[in-house]
């Protein structure tokens, strides 16, 4: 039945490839590049699991096997994943085709060929307990819980160094050309320290205080930056290690590089911008709870932040070289600092902010401190993971195990899986045309992008580093997915398919302008259409067994019927 899965994939995807070839021009459910329809289905929520293709991943049984190939959707390119860890395998990274990712608890690295899923060299650290993977100039760095900071070269796969930090290390690294920056507790205190990215020698080591730190430091024009879990903000001059500002502004990620400035999630609704005549005028309890009850589409930022969802806002520091001013009102609390707390960080691309929490997906114009598209999603318990920003779609991994491309530039939905019985917990990473993310079963699992299959090939970059025409790239490679979805549920059980296929981030029709008609019964009965024409004993059996291959594709036990004449 696996083979027959695969084979009506790719048949289903052959053909919506071809029969889309034939047209000059294939719109997406709304005219691409037109503002957003309002959806009026399930009170405008977007519902991620019965938008997605549900997938049922077969992984090598043992870690560090080559990965195993899979069919999707919106490609003619196949998948693959590749069991990697025996939990918990925490962030990959990937560049120049390979994607590096550490065992989870366990103290080895490894490095896959992000096309083939070929792994081409596996690497043991000193220590276990292995971080997020960040790449800097061909290397891929990463910390171990206890106890060190390490680098490997990712083409071949060479140690490079290891060295010792604390007892216990809970911050991923940061890496920047030939510096890296490391933040955790030794001797009573948290510490900073620069690193030299070749040998791992220090530079400077520094106390911070006693509070925990988010994520881990930031490197940026000159300066780290750390944010500690009681909401404060801290910048360090990259030469010296000299404390220059301390900041409490309510902020509950680490801060975010972009070309606008240093971008933070906060509770502040101060104003971050230094330069700004005037503060915001403070709130009473009451307009603070109207304001956190407020959605991006029908609230207005307040001054210097943007309103991402609820209590969450996002704030642009636009010179970060002075402290911003003012205070937060409340005590932001976090959990324990740990290699798996990643706050609430937002992602990043050469035009948008893009956020996901509390059961929205928001995209924002920084220059302007708008928001350019929201997506509601039904199911408002999944905790999404940081979003990833690549070749002008928006992907978004969820706890629920599905995962999500939207159209940067408008918000549509282009593809999305479900994978069963999996979970994600760190952020998806992309690299060329694939994008990957880990499983909280140990997996690492790779997805061509589709850019094969776009309309007018790769997204166009302007002059101001924006992405031109994507709504129209993109249209060939969501009718290709829809037509495929519609295909896979025929074949699925009548109860476990929804009565209408879920509206995408503009349009609240189905796919093809209707709902699909149910799949006819098939319990192994004869029906009246079967007693038209008797049938050979040959054909009956064969008839039996498709219907015993599809009931144990689907869990159930099928007990096939005899052959009998009429």
């Amino acid at each position: 039945m696996k083979t027959l899965h695969r084979l009506l994939l790719q048949g289903a995807a052959s053909l919506c490839v071809v029969a889309s070839a034939t047209c000059m021009f294939i719109h997406a459910d709304d005219p691409p590049g037109q503002p957003a329809a309002p959806v009026a289905q399930d009170d405008g929520a977007l519902d991620l699991r019965k938008a997605a293709i549900s997938v049922t991943l077969e992984p090598p049984t043992a870690m560090g096997e080559d990965g195993n190939s899979f069919m999707v959707g919106h490609t003619l390119k196949e998948a693959w994943v590749a069991k990697v860890a025996s939990g918990n395998p925490r962030a990959p990274a990937a560049a120049m085709g390979v994607a590096v990712v550490g065992s989870g608890g366990g103290n080895i690295v490894w490095g896959y060929d992000t096309e083939t899923g070929k792994r081409e060299w596996k690497d043991t650290s000193k220590d276990s307990g292995i971080s997020n993977i960040v790449i800097g100039l061909g290397r891929a760095y990463y910390t171990t819980y206890s106890c060190t900071l390490e680098g490997v070269d990712i083409t071949t796969g060479k140690h490079l160094f290891c060295k010792y930090l604390a007892p216990t290390v809970s911050c991923a690294p940061d890496v920047y050309e030939d510096i890296a920056a490391c933040a955790y507790h030794k001797d009573g205190s948290w510490k900073v320290s620069l690193h030299n990215a070749d040998s791992g020698s220090t530079k400077w080591i520094k106390g911070t205080g006693n509070s925990g730190v988010v994520t881990a430091p930031v490197l940026y024009e000159k300066a780290v930056y750390m944010t500690t879990l009681d909401g404060g903000m801290q910048r360090w001059d990259q030469a010296k290690g000299k404390k220059e500002w301390t900041a409490d502004f309510g902020a509950v990620s680490a801060p975010v590089p972009t070309p606008w400035g240093l971008l933070v999630t906060t509770t502040w609704d101060g104003a971050p911008d230094v330069k700004a005549a005037e503060q915001a005028k403070p709130m009473t309890e009451e307009e603070r709870k109207k304001w956190e009850r407020g959605t991006t589409t029908k609230t207005e930022p307040l001054n210097g932040t943007v309103v991402a969802a609820r209590d969450r806002r996002v704030a642009l520091i636009k010179d970060p070289s002075e402290a911003p001013k003012g205070k937060a009102k409340t005590t932001v609390t976090g959990p324990r600092s740990s290699l798996d707390y990643q706050g609430v960080r937002p992602g990043v691309s050469a035009r948008n902010v893009i956020f996901a929490y509390d059961g929205k997906i928001t995209a924002v114009n920084p220059v302007h401190g708008k928001v350019v598209w929201s997506v509601r999603v039904a199911d408002g318990k999944t905790d999404f993971m940081r979003p990833l920003c690549h070749e002008g779609l928006v992907f978004v991994a969820g706890s629920d195990g599905t995962i999500t491309a939207l159209e940067e530039e408008t918000g549509a939905l282009i593809w999305a899986y479900h994978f069963k019985g999996q979970t994600f917990h760190a952020e998806p990473v992309g690299d060329a045309d694939r994008v990957m993310v880990t499983t909280g079963s140990g997996l690492l699992v790779c997805l061509p992008i589709g850019i094969d299959e776009m309309q007018i090939g790769r997204p166009q970059v302007k002059g101001d580093g924006g992405v031109e025409g994507n709504a129209s790239a993109y249209a060939r490679v969501q009718e290709t997915f829809r037509k495929v979805r519609n295909v896979v549920r025929e074949v699925e059980e009548p109860e476990d398919m929804p009565g209408e296929p879920a509206p995408d981030a503009r349009d609240g029709e189905t796919p093809e302008g209707g709902a699909p008609a149910p799949a006819p019964a098939d319990d192994g009965a004869r029906r009246d259409d079967d007693e038209v024409e008797e049938i050979s004993k040959g054909q009956w059996e064969r008839q039996e067994e498709r219907r015993a291959e599809r009931a144990k594709a689907q869990g159930r036990d099928y007990e096939k019927q005899p052959f009998r004449r009429r």
